[in-house]
């Protein structure tokens, strides 16, 4: 990125050829290549809301229209593909408010690749099990009813905690699904475990995830490739 300002930052008004009333007569073949590079980039790697990609949107949106128009409009086209650049650079460093895609705004500290969340429904037995097994081996287990609520929301508790570098999600049998005549169709872990199973594969990626199941628990079918154990 600070190589693509460098080079955007070498051109200037002089550099294309001039036509009637001394505006741009024809767009460079490096000034196109270099937009181009600049917008791919941008998309690439933030998301579609980010003060990065609506940068880069409203300069590339000018970058073709700059043929029949003056310095002025050039130097501020200009401006703004090097101001999302800028602003991608600083995010890069330090995503404080969660602009590169894959990342979630919140305001937990850094990871602790020892710490490992442990999503648990309503089997209590089973996650002090599981608790007791994480700190024997060393590592640090996180429980959210367990931390301070500081005045939070669950879910922004809940995102506070979550800067750990595993989780470990309990599917155990806590929910019954039944037909409208009260036949059992399935148990399945609470609604809340299903949301924090999503939000991990997503914020940790797969391989830093695992399921971890009870005997009668209906697994979830639509997370391939995601590794499920027998308790």
């Amino acid at each position: 990125m600070n190589q693509l300002s460098e080079t955007g930052r070498g051109f200037t008004y002089s550099s294309f050829l001039h036509g009637d009333y001394n505006t741009i007569g024809a767009v460079l073949p490096e000034w196109r290549a270099w937009c181009t590079r600049t917008n791919n980039l941008i998309h690439a790697a933030f998301k579609p809301d980010s003060p990065q990609v609506n940068l880069v949107n409203s300069g590339t949106r000018r970058a073709g229209t700059i043929v029949g128009n003056g310095s002025e409009y050039f130097n501020e086209t200009k401006k703004m593909l090097i101001a999302a650049l800028t602003e991608a650079v600083r995010a890069s460093d330090n995503d404080q408010f969660g602009e590169l895609i894959g990342s979630t705004p919140s305001d937990a500290g850094p990871i602790d690749p020892k710490t490992i969340f442990v999503v648990h429904g309503h089997d209590e037995a089973t996650k002090n099990e599981v608790e007791l097994f994480l700190s024997e081996i060393g590592s640090e287990p996180v429980v959210l009813h367990r931390q301070a609520d500081e005045g939070l929301t669950i879910l922004a508790k809940f995102e506070k905690r979550s800067a750990v570098g595993f989780a470990i999600v309990l599917l155990t049998p806590d929910d019954a699904v039944c037909k409208a005549d009260g036949t059992l169709i399935e148990r399945r872990a609470r609604q809340n475990v299903a949301f924090e199973l999503g939000f991990f594969c997503g914020a940790l990626g797969r391989n830093r995830v695992r399921c971890v199941y009870r005997e009668g628990t209906a697994l979830p079918s639509d997370i391939s490739g995601l590794v499920y154990k027998p308790f």
